[in-house]
């Protein structure tokens, strides 16, 4: 079964791809940490928070995320655009990952 709203969506990725005012992306990633603290809900309620870490790593998703943001907030930081691309670039990787064990391992969840 697939993601019904998956982690990597179209909103998601465009980020990466092209110059976004960074209030846009800021915009974005404050949605993804939403939707991802709505997964981990359902996944720590129905299978318990050691699967929810192995699933989702969500600690290291959301430390990252908010890095992200971090980065996004802070217009004196000189390379903040370099910083914030790599860290989206290791986001998306692990949501990515997240959501192919989440299709595999979770469809029953029908998240």
């Amino acid at each position: 079964m697939v993601m019904k709203a998956p982690l990597v969506d179209h909103s998601w990725e465009v980020i990466g791809e092209e110059k976004h005012p960074p209030r846009l992306a800021l915009k974005e990633v404050l949605a993804k940490m939403e939707q991802l603290k709505k997964v981990a809900a359902v996944i720590q309620k129905n299978e318990g928070s050691n699967k929810l870490e192995r699933i989702l790593r969500y600690t290291c998703l959301m430390h990252t995320l908010a890095k992200c943001k971090d980065f996004l907030e802070d217009d004196k930081d000189p390379v903040r655009e370099e910083h914030f691309q790599c860290l989206f670039a290791h986001a998306t990787s692990q949501l990515f990952e997240a959501q192919q064990r989440i299709d595999a391992e979770l469809g029953h969840l029908d998240l």
